[in-house]
């Protein structure tokens, strides 16, 4: 079973997406628990983290790259396969052009 670790631009994430749900629905639980899905795809994962397919874009800084999806999140991650870790590096809503947000954020 892999470890996971997420980066601090993905905790980061996590706690905007948090505050994003409790400002537009003014409970506190909701968003706890909305993160806590999250963190549930990617946990479910570990055991298989190759499952979720490569992305595939044709920027090579984002090789190895794969995704989950959750309600309306991607959650992206690389595995460390020497070390069988996890590392998410980035949570972001399933809206948004994704090839921008990497672009934008390497």
């Amino acid at each position: 079973m892999y470890k996971l670790i997420y980066t601090p631009q993905a905790e980061k994430q996590l706690t905007e997406i948090a505050n994003n749900i409790y400002d537009l629905s003014g409970e506190y639980k909701l968003a706890e628990k909305y993160v806590l899905g999250i963190k549930e795809a990617l946990d479910h994962k570990r055991s298989f983290p190759k499952t979720s397919p490569l992305i595939c874009v044709e920027n090579p800084k984002l090789k190895g790259l794969r995704k989950v999806h959750f309600k309306r999140y991607y959650a992206y991650y690389v595995l460390d396969e020497n070390d069988h870790v996890m590392y998410v590096t980035a949570i972001v809503y399933d809206g948004m052009d994704q090839e921008a947000f990497f672009d934008s954020h390497i």
